[in-house]
């Protein structure tokens, strides 16, 4: 697989969603391309987090912070 297809699959790849047939043809170009390699542990990474089971709950600062830049609605 060349390089273009191999990199827009890697998203699906990492997580376990290519059939078979791709998923064998990403891994080997992984292997032996260094961008793909490192934009392969980037996206596993990013898809651990995905995979988190408990939520953070954020510090009372933030929130008050993320809330008070919420501008105000006007309903009118």
């Amino acid at each position: 697989m060349d390089h273009g297809p191999a990199s827009e699959l890697l998203g699906v790849y990492v997580l376990d969603a290519c059939d078979d047939a791709e998923a064998d043809e990403v891994r080997a170009h992984v292997t032996s391309c260094e961008p793909c390699t490192t934009e392969e542990a980037r996206l596993r990474d990013a898809a651990g987090w995905l995979g988190v089971s408990e939520a953070a709950t954020p510090s009372g600062e933030l929130r008050s912070r993320v809330l008070g830049d919420i501008p105000d609605r006007d309903d009118d």
